[in-house]
């Protein structure tokens, strides 16, 4: 008699993988902290592969760097900081192939969400239409704008803000809430709004390392 069901796992080690994974999504979800949620990881981990070291890079688009933020196991580590994003083995795997973004899970909808901005101190998922993510890649790359259309993304954890002069506030990042964000062909009308993100309403934001510009409309008022 056939079975439609799926095979089992029948190894021990194959069984303690599976339970691994468990305990990955369950740290996935309750820790609140990036540094936190590294540390039980790199321990976690352990019960199913073996290494000596696991460490955490970010893209910053400034420099075109991958910029270590994080690192667990041994002594401090032995290789800079920052290494260019081509010399650097997290730099591959961040370009994907071609240099486009990788894709984790394939959709249907024609729109692309993004664990994070590359290159920010913050977790800061964010989802993109297609017109957005095009402008957004292409920003960061500093390459030619081809926004032939409005563009849209959002932000429902909100995001972190430099603070600036005008804001009279202390000078670390603070945290704006839920957002829309639009692109809009020529940047039309964007200079009709003000670049401060404690206005009542709609303001002006640039990409992350560039003077570009987008607008940002927050879904309540930023505090």
């Amino acid at each position: 008699m056939s079975s439609n069901l799926e095979r089992q796992p029948d190894s021990g080690p194959e069984i303690e993988r599976y339970r691994v994974l468990l305990e990955l999504a369950d740290l996935m979800v309750h820790r609140p902290t990036l540094p936190e949620l590294f540390h039980e990881l790199a321990q976690t981990l352990q019960k199913a592969i073996s290494f000596d070291f696991i460490n955490f890079s970010l893209y910053d688009p400034t420099t075109n760097a991958m910029r270590l933020r994080l690192w667990e196991g041994g002594a401090a580590p032995l290789v800079p900081s920052e290494v260019p994003v081509d010399d650097s083995a997290s730099g591959w795997v961040w370009q994907g192939p071609g240099g486009e973004y990788r894709m984790l899970r394939a959709g249907d909808n024609g729109w692309t969400c993004l664990p994070t901005f590359p290159g920010v101190p913050h977790d800061e998922p964010m989802c993109l239409d297609g017109v957005f993510l095009q402008f957004f890649k292409d920003a960061i790359a500093h390459r030619p704008l081809h926004v032939d259309r409005v563009g849209l993304s959002y932000m429902y954890t909100g995001g972190w803000v430099p603070n600036a002069p005008h804001t009279n506030a202390a000078p670390d990042d603070y945290h704006v809430g839920p957002h829309i964000m639009v692109v809009v062909p020529n940047g039309a009308g964007l200079s009709d709004y003000t670049a401060n993100p404690r206005s009542s309403g709609a303001y002006i934001n640039r990409v992350h390392g560039t003077d570009i510009p987008y607008l940002v409309i927050p879904l309540h008022a930023t505090p």
